[in-house]
């Protein structure tokens, strides 16, 4: 049966106006307090700030995670906003208008009920994650958390480059930049991943999966002599991993390869 998703929906009628946000633009919960948002294409990170000025992301939402209401993103000590990591096309209607939808469509209700169990089961795992103490464990589950919600291509499709920097994989992971920094060199250094001319490379995203759940990974994966990806001019040479690139400082990049 063909899937029949909230996105699915809105996607199909050009009544619905449409805003396509550049990385980085946001959007404040306050400002659409009565309305829904639903995500067409790209991913919304739902940030906070801190008391110490740090940002935290509490999930990240794209096409299959239904939609986000803005009274409940609105909190009065830690109020919350829509940043978008990609670009991102995104709609907002009104809740009442959303209600009606659901309520002539009863299969869209139903596919929506499931996403947002998806959604809940997301937050119970990451939740898991971080409680761990091991921040690579975090660092880790954070990756293949973001892998999961933005999408990846292998080096033979250079279309998917998606930038993400080291501050919003702390921000996703719960931890300090600079333990964003030791973890990777760390995951590095086990082969779970590569870092090359702003990109990270999963290599092998299974031994990635079994670390993050705090298991012993038994094999790695060597990295390849030659990345298709990060030189396009050279052969590929390794089995094609998965990626994520990532902005990452120069110094920094320097100091893990």
């Amino acid at each position: 049966m063909a899937t029949h998703t909230l996105t699915d929906v809105l996607a199909s009628d050009a009544r619905i106006p449409r805003r396509r946000m550049a990385v980085g633009a946001t959007l404040l919960p306050h400002t659409f307090p009565d309305d829904v948002i639903a995500v067409l294409d790209g991913a919304l990170a739902v940030e906070v700030s801190l008391a110490d000025g740090d940002v935290q992301i509490l999930e990240v939402v794209g096409p299959r995670s239904g939609m986000l209401r803005g009274r409940s993103l609105i909190a009065a000590d830690r109020p919350a906003r829509l940043r978008a990591l990609v670009p991102t096309t995104v709609v907002r209607l009104p809740e009442a208008e959303f209600l009606r939808l659901l309520e002539a469509d009863g299969r869209l209700a139903c596919s929506l009920a499931d996403q947002l169990c998806d959604r809940a089961g997301e937050l119970r795992e990451r939740l898991f994650a971080r409680n761990a103490r091991d921040a690579r464990l975090r660092v880790a589950h954070s990756l293949l958390y973001l892998r999961d919600k933005i999408g990846l291509a292998c080096p033979l499709a250079p279309g998917h480059r998606l930038p993400l920097s080291q501050a919003t994989i702390a921000a996703v992971a719960g931890v300090a930049r600079q333990t964003v920094n030791r973890a990777l060199r760390d995951l590095q250094a086990l082969g779970l991943i590569r870092l090359e001319h702003e990109m990270l490379c999963v290599l092998d995203r299974s031994a990635l999966k079994t670390f993050a759940q705090g298991g012993q990974v038994k094999h790695a994966r060597a990295p390849a002599a030659g990345c298709a990806f990060a030189h396009p001019a050279a052969p590929l040479s390794c089995h094609p991993p998965e990626f994520i690139p990532v902005t990452l400082v120069s110094l920094t990049l320097r100091r893990f390869v």
